[in-house]
């Protein structure tokens, strides 16, 4: 093998991959123990050294071990080595009628795609490795960067850097020029690092795993490897049972850390999830067309009853405004607390009071307080009194529940053009709000759309005090961080005006790697 083609697959796999798809999977594939890999660890180029200790071993020549190499990066997604060897193989692709059928084995067990698995497989032990990584060191999510500016632990990042065990993404994602950090941008990947060599740093990682006695950073090590495993296999392609497998010996290790396994499977896949497009596209079609008949249908009624109005209006009574529904009969209930020496209050209706349906699976957060809190606004029609209001919760929580197909409503708490906060999960159940931050955060969205203006003066007050009140329970930190829906994902909410307005805010603070915010 020419050194040119050599030094640029190195390039390539050298690299640490998020889903492990680099030189230790294809180490993996070409028979290398659990314990070579490790040793291959230590060294300043593994892939050469993978390579050269392969050709050694099977004794082939490098035409076979390029072609032997390019199946192997074929099987795990690697087609840019692929293309980088440039040579031609017999790796055929998996045909299309096996793919849906996997899939459609997928569905009818779990009620979701293989790729939802695997995404849900990966952020539950991302989100593991990281609630560990902070248990371990002590600190909070916001005390991360003071924690790591420490000397003895900013310099042991440097001597990462300088090994190539931390890439220069990694190493500016840990130690920015400006802005804070976030463990939220960290991969597994990186998690693993930092737990190896700061958190664990003088546990014994040359060991072998004990089945009967586990230690943690076999469990740590275990975690990063199925993981590596699980990423081997292309998402729309993998097997029921090879996810089983993984699974099964994926479940132990995260339950020792902490982790929640049974979220995983247990947890119906939503539509929030990537979906097939003509499906979106279809139900997209759906809406559309029952908001066109509904529009008919209320035009029609409308004109019968002034058509009947005119009639008889000299002969029929007065319309008889008795409350005939939850929403007309709602009583806002106060709630009072101290705060800073004061004493304060706002508005609040509980899920019984605006008639709440029962959320079809409960989901409470593993650990309270959680750190953050995102604000929201439903980006639909605006509210004023709280009849209507209600209506408007219980709209969203219909819409979440049949067109998005989740247990229960979406926000934790929602806040009415009335200036009333209305009871969604509330405090102790995980919303489905922000993607990747449900488990640490808690959602508030307001009823109306503010790309161009601001709900009431009330609403607003309403919606800080709810936040304080929090705190207050202890159901958010004393420190709790306040970011925009746009902050942490890629759509427009609260817009522009509720984000002008929230950056005012106290608790409210910029992040180093912003969303959809301009």
């Amino acid at each position: 093998m020419d050194y040119k083609t050599l030094q640029e697959i190195a390039l390539l796999l050298d690299p640490t991959d998020v889903f492990g798809n680099d030189w230790r999977m294809v180490a993996h594939r070409m028979g290398f123990t659990f314990l070579e890999i490790r040793k291959l660890e230590r060294e300043a180029e593994p892939t050469k050294s993978v390579l050269l200790s392969y050709k050694h071993k099977s004794g082939k020549a490098d035409d076979e071990l390029l072609v032997d190499l390019c199946k192997i990066c074929s099987e795990i997604g690697r087609q840019d080595v692929v293309e980088a060897i440039n040579i031609d193989t017999d790796v055929e692709a998996p045909l299309e009628s096996d793919i849906k059928s996997r899939q459609k084995e997928f569905l009818i067990k779990y009620r979701c795609t293989s790729e939802q698995l695997y995404v849900r497989t990966i952020n539950e032990c991302t989100r593991c490795m990281r609630d560990y990584f902070t248990k371990l060191c002590g600190i909070k999510t916001r005390q991360l960067q003071a924690f790591l500016e420490k000397p003895q632990n900013l310099s042991v990042l440097k001597v990462l850097r300088n090994n190539n065990v931390l890439t220069e993404k990694q190493f500016s994602l840990l130690c920015p020029s400006s802005g804070s950090i976030n463990i939220h941008d960290m991969d597994l990947s990186l998690l693993y690092i930092l737990v190896k060599n700061i958190a664990l740093k003088d546990a014994d990682w040359s060991t072998l795993s004990n089945q009967d006695d586990p230690k943690p950073e076999h469990d740590v090590v275990r975690i990063k490897d199925l993981c590596h495993r699980l990423s081997a296999v292309s998402p729309n392609n993998i097997q029921v049972e090879k996810f089983e497998t993984i699974f099964n010996d994926l479940s132990d290790p995260l339950r020792r850390l902490g982790g929640n396994p049974e979220y995983i499977l247990q947890t119906e896949c939503s539509t929030g999830d990537k979906e097939d497009a003509k499906a979106t596209a279809k139900r997209r079609r759906a809406r559309l067309y029952v908001a066109i008949t509904a529009v008919l249908v209320s035009t029609t009624v409308a004109v019968i009853l002034a058509v009947s109005f005119i009639v008889h209006s000299k002969e029929t009574p007065p319309y008889d405004h008795t409350p005939t529904s939850v929403c007309e009969k709602v009583t806002p209930e106060k709630i009072a607390f101290r705060w800073k020496g004061k004493q304060v209050e706002f508005p609040f209706v509980s899920r019984d009071g605006w008639g709440a349906k029962a959320p079809l699976g409960e989901y409470p957060y593993r650990s309270q307080p959680v750190p953050y809190a995102v604000i929201a606004h439903t980006a639909g029609a605006r509210c004023n009194g709280t009849s209507y209001c209600c209506m408007e919760v219980k709209g969203t929580q219909k819409y979440h529940m049949k067109a998005r197909g989740w247990d229960d409503i979406g926000y934790n708490f929602m806040v009415g053009g009335d200036g009333v906060v209305y009871e969604g999960t509330g405090w102790d159940q995980i919303g489905r709000h922000t993607r990747g931050w449900n488990y640490d955060s808690i959602g508030v969205a307001f009823t109306g759309n503010f790309e161009t203006s601001l709900p009431p003066s009330s609403s607003i007050l309403a919606a800080r005090r709810l936040l304080q009140y929090g705190a207050y329970l202890g159901k958010l930190t004393q420190d709790y961080v306040i970011y925009a829906h746009c902050q942490v994902s890629g759509f427009v909410s609260p817009g522009a005006a509720m984000y002008a307005e929230i950056r005012t805010w106290d608790h409210w603070q910029i992040r180093n790697k912003n969303g959809a915010c301009a």
